[in-house]
């Protein structure tokens, strides 16, 4: 019942551009609140709670949605102090791993037998369905 199409927002505040965010994993009744980003002239200014407030109304009048699900890094707490703001609630975590490639760092699942795990995947949830 997914919806290929990805929702993707740009940000644009004073004619220029301020970040980006999206849905995926669209269905008839959720979907997740993805690429979550704010370029660093618009951190602390209100512009990701904003533009959430929006998105979260969007969702429940026009898509008619009855839930909103999101990834957060558990040491990204900004986001995550914000995201319990705006009503979203941990649903689970994810013991997560780095892997290393070249330049690259990637946060991938962690193996019952990783020790080392430091990051976790937060996955919150917020009910909008009309009363």
């Amino acid at each position: 019942d997914k919806v290929k199409a990805y929702m993707y927002y740009q940000l644009s505040i004073e004619g220029g551009f301020r970040g980006h965010l999206g849905l995926d994993q669209v269905t008839s009744q959720t979907a997740e609140i993805d690429a979550v980003m704010l370029s660093p002239s618009a951190q602390g200014r209100g512009v990701a709670k904003a533009s959430l407030t929006t998105l979260i109304s969007w969702s429940r009048s026009c898509l008619e949605l009855d839930t909103l699900t999101l990834d957060v890094i558990s040491s990204n707490e900004n986001a995550i102090a914000m995201y319990s703001r705006l009503g979203f609630e941990v649903s689970s975590l994810s013991p997560l791993i780095e892997l290393h490639e070249g330049p690259l760092t990637k946060l991938v699942d962690a193996k019952p037998a990783d020790k080392t795990t430091r990051l976790s995947r937060v996955r919150m949830s917020k009910e909008i369905g009309l009363p």
